[in-house]
């Protein structure tokens, strides 16, 4: 009995030596692909290539994907079962669907050159995206998520980027040219313009072409207005040979925050970053904006 116990007491010694500290909490850092779920209680984002879910009040975050490729752009149904995203797995950009809980992920498109989800129809049965089928021209189109048809909803011979239906599913906000999100404070005739398209009449209307980048249109719940972020102020980058621009002092009109834009252009800023990336992957959803910053 003496044996054993010495036994007994000298396992619990090594047990006790070999336990690891308890697991600390820590923050994500480097979230991208925000996307709020349609009643804004929960935010789908992209961490490490995979896509996560976490409480929008914060929390603790699951991922919902698990892949060696890159897993990006995540939207959510309108109901809030299932999330659609794009992922590189198969060699190229195509769409899949996941569960929102995790789950078996599906195909819905295989096109060689790529597709992204910009948005879900608020009657569920579609999805709307921007991509190139064969042609020389930037078109819009919608995918059935049940048959996987794919239907043209508009052509263009500029760029165009990021579809939002409106909350009634009527009209389709739109960028339309511009450079990528990597470059908010670009300031020319290159820039994003905010558009809108009337799907049942075809007609476009330009909201807002100021020379100043429009990222991330997100329309508010009422249909009235759009959110973006955008700036209002150039911020010095060039000048005349020999000449110096002088000392930058940033403001918060030269940084990128977000703003709400009414159909008419009137801007109203809503954040106020000072310096930095300001706001980025900006999503409303469910009465809540979110948005990443640093």
């Amino acid at each position: 009995m003496k044996r054993c116990a010495s036994l007994l007491l000298l396992a619990l010694s090594l047990s006790a030596v070999a336990q690891l500290d308890p697991p600390m909490k820590r923050e994500m850092v480097g979230a991208r692909s925000l996307a709020l779920s349609p009643d804004g209680s929960k935010l789908a984002f992209v961490w490490r290539g995979d896509v996560w879910v976490a409480p929008s009040s914060g929390g603790r975050a699951h991922p919902v994907t698990d892949s060696i490729e890159m897993d990006d752009s995540p939207v959510w149904s309108p109901d809030g079962v299932y999330l659609a995203f794009r992922s590189n797995r198969t060699g190229n950009s195509d769409i899949f669907v996941v569960p929102a809980e995790g789950g078996d992920t599906k195909r819905l498109t295989w096109f060689s050159g790529g597709e992204i989800p910009a948005d879900w129809s608020p009657d569920g049965r579609s999805l709307l995206m921007a991509a190139q089928y064969d042609e020389d021209t930037e078109n819009l189109y919608t995918l059935d998520v049940k048959s996987t048809a794919i239907k043209l909803e508009m052509r263009d011979f500029q760029g165009l980027d990021w579809p939002k239906f409106s909350p009634d599913g009527k009209r389709i906000a739109y960028l339309r040219q511009g450079f990528a999100w990597s470059r908010p404070r670009y300031q020319g005739s290159g820039a994003s313009q905010l558009w809108t398209l009337d799907r049942a009449t075809g007609k476009r209307t330009q909201i807002r072409n100021n020379g100043f980048q429009h990222l991330w249109p997100n329309w508010s719940g009422d249909g009235n207005s759009v959110y973006v972020v955008t700036v209002t102020e150039k911020t010095p980058s060039t000048t005349s040979l020999g000449k110096s621009i002088g000392k930058n002092k940033d403001n918060v009109n030269r940084t990128p925050n977000v703003y709400r834009i009414g159909l008419g252009g009137t801007a109203t800023r809503l954040t106020n970053f000072v310096g930095g990336s300001g706001a980025r992957f900006l999503t409303v959803a469910g009465g809540k904006v979110a948005y990443e910053h640093e």
